[in-house]
């Protein structure tokens, strides 16, 4: 630990710190290809369990939405006893291990392979299930799995977005009203007595609510700091908490964090609550 807050020395690395650090990257490479590997299994395993289920609703025959759910809800929960995990969570992984095995199988080997790791593979599964042709999204695939093999998650998720946009067969304005339909809202407590709130809609509509809400932060602290001006107190100059020193973009923009989500309407989004197992006829 001493070593490793140690000054550096004023005419750089040494030759022994450079061999260190070649072995130390050489080592972490190996231990992440590892891990990859591991990961596959794990989505593997998922997609087996989730077979076992699906094969139990199969057999049960029950149309009653309550009882095609049971089985996956078993086994999930089973698992989630195991890891000391939630159910629901649980659910979430067994169903994208299902998909990965089934619609993205190559993503699959290329992660038991370390060609790419667990974010690509999240980047693929999140960007590619919106095309249902099985053709089409193959090529897709093998597009998109050049481009992970040599560049980072966040740029695969923008180029593998782009380009399922333009092998779409649908129209923008029927995919969007399809999504449309599984609007949602959430809320995630935080500390000291605070919460986020997470909306899903429509983008013009997100965008026109976030600036509402900057000129009307506007408004209140310029109306604040003239109250202030006048001898007033300037409480309420950042929005009418003391101490709050939040600007009006830090409060109107929305967080990132990855929450669950609660419909507006009767439609779901893929990832919102537990999975809804198929019907069989």
């Amino acid at each position: 630990m001493t070593d490793l807050l140690a000054p550096p020395s004023p005419m750089g690395p040494s030759p022994d710190d450079g061999d260190r650090l070649r072995a130390l990257v050489a080592e972490i490479r190996a231990v992440t290809a590892d891990v990859a590997r591991l990961q596959a299994t794990l989505i593997r395993r998922r997609a087996e369990v989730m077979q076992i289920a699906l094969a139990e609703v199969a057999r049960a025959g029950s149309r009653a939405s309550r009882g095609r759910e049971m089985p996956i809800r078993s086994a999930a929960l089973e698992i989630a006893v195991a890891t000391k995990s939630h159910d629901l969570t649980v659910q979430r992984e067994l169903d994208d291990a299902y998909t990965l095995t089934e619609k993205f199988s190559s993503t699959v080997d290329a992660l038991e392979s370390g060609r790419i790791t667990l974010r690509h593979v999240q980047a693929v599964l999140e960007t590619g299930v919106v095309i249902d042709d099985d053709e089409t999204r193959r090529g897709w695939e093998e597009v998109v799995l050049s481009r992970a093999e040599r560049d980072s998650p966040a740029r695969v998720r923008a180029f593998a977005r782009e380009l399922a946009e333009s092998v779409q067969p649908e129209g923008m304005t029927t995919r969007h009203a399809r999504a449309a339909r599984a609007r949602g809202v959430s809320v995630r407590d935080l500390a000291d007595g605070m919460a986020e709130l997470s909306v899903i809609l429509p983008a013009t509509v997100a965008y026109g609510i976030r600036d509402r809400l900057r000129r009307q932060a506007a408004v209140i602290r310029a109306s604040s700091r003239a109250v202030a001006g006048d001898g007033g107190t300037d409480e309420l100059a950042t929005g009418g908490l003391p101490g709050d020193t939040a600007t009006a973009a830090d409060r109107a923009t929305p967080s990132r964090a990855d929450t669950p989500r609660l419909p507006l309407t009767s439609g779901r989004s893929r990832r919102s609550g537990p999975i809804s197992a198929p019907t069989f006829s």
